[in-house]
């Protein structure tokens, strides 16, 4: 089979090419010799090196793009490294407030306890000192007061002969039974647990301070009431206990906050790390017992998370973080001040109940007047 260039010459094509070296004179061989055949290999090789540079430019651009790609790979991981990892301020907030929220539950159901036990009082029901009417329970309040909250030093030591009992412990709970601050105002936590029916030294002074300010004597039993002579004894008489527990349902709540609360199940509960923190106050156990008591109340809690947190030095060094920290930390206050301005809400929602009543108690007189000068047509 013939080849290209024995094809070329019998179609009498390329005069000059390089297949018809015999047939040319001897200066045009020698112009294609050292000069064609030179350019054709040159022109082959600046191809080859042209396409082995376009190699090594795309080789530079598949390396820019993969360090390009790694580049921003390890800088997003650590981007994530960074504000993910939470800092030791953080796991504070975080351990403080384990069992908040079921302190606050506590406080709710407690409230209500301590309420129904004054409003039991104030009814004379069963099995409480009050069941008989007004004597026995002066009766029961002065025996009371004579076992546990007398001090025979009192009065010039004049009633010393009267106490029933000289001890140190009674002694150190004289004037509890009158003193607001004594019982429930200093202590940030009381043994008010209602959980069961063992009474406590605390759980005793609350009550016997809220029936001294709020009820110091109550009805006697009504009996069998005739209907049908009127009944307006006895609506006066549900109409000031009503009055009465509105008024006595806010010492029950601030009673029920400062209730000492031990969380269930065996993780301890956010009083334990608080303990761990006044420790850094250089406390000793004993002082922070004092102070917080062993199982902190929902106020006691609450005073540490909006007050005390901010007394150690260690929050503000631990301020030296992540921005992202620093945020988690800002939406955690901001999640404590939103349950301090909760019960301050609710705190003055209860002050204005009260307004409003003594406001109507102050016009019941006139409302009377009225409604028996409009009965009578004058």
């Amino acid at each position: 089979q013939p080849t290209r260039c024995e094809l070329d010459v019998g179609r009498g094509l390329y005069p000059m090419s390089t297949c018809r070296l015999q047939a040319m004179r001897e200066h045009s061989r020698d112009a294609i010799l050292n000069y064609v055949v030179p350019l054709q290999k040159m022109t082959e090789q600046f191809s080859a090196l042209m396409m082995q540079q376009a190699q090594i430019i795309g080789s530079f651009f598949d390396a820019q793009i993969q360090l390009a790609t790694q580049r921003d790979l390890q800088e997003r991981t650590a981007a994530a490294q960074k504000k993910y990892q939470p800092s030791e301020e953080m796991c504070k907030f975080g351990s403080y407030t384990k069992s908040l929220a079921s302190a606050d539950e506590h406080v709710r159901f407690s409230s209500l306890a301590l309420n129904k036990m004054a409003m039991d009082r104030f009814a004379n029901r069963e099995g409480t000192g009050a069941s008989i009417g007004a004597d026995g329970d002066s009766k029961a309040r002065w025996n009371n007061f004579l076992s546990t909250h007398c001090d025979p030093a009192d009065g010039n030591s004049a009633i010393g002969s009267v106490c029933k009992s000289n001890s140190s412990n009674n002694q150190n709970r004289s004037g509890s039974d009158i003193s607001f601050n004594r019982a429930l105002g200093k202590p940030l936590t009381v043994d008010v647990n209602l959980a069961n029916s063992e009474s406590s030294p605390d759980r005793l002074d609350v009550l016997t301070l809220g029936q001294n300010i709020y009820w110091p004597s109550v009805y006697n039993r009504l009996g069998a009431v005739n209907f049908t002579k009127g009944t307006e004894a006895a609506q006066e008489a549900r109409r000031v206990i009503a009055l009465a527990n509105a008024a006595h349902y806010s010492y029950a709540k601030l009673a029920a906050m400062k209730s000492a609360y031990t969380p269930q199940g065996d993780q301890p509960g956010g009083g334990a790390h608080m303990h761990a923190m006044m420790r850094e106050f250089g406390l000793s156990d004993d002082d922070i017992l004092e102070v917080l008591g062993e199982s902190p109340s929902y106020y006691a809690q609450m005073d540490v998370m909006m007050k005390k947190i901010y007394q150690n030095p260690n929050f503000y060094t631990n301020l030296y973080d992540k921005p992202a920290n620093i945020d988690r930390i800002k939406t955690a206050m901001q999640a404590a001040q939103i349950m301090q301005l909760r019960d301050m809400a609710l705190s003055q929602q209860r002050k204005e109940l009260h307004h409003s009543l003594m406001l109507q108690e102050s016009l019941i007189e006139k409302i009377r007047r009225y409604n028996i000068e409009a009965g009578s047509g004058g």
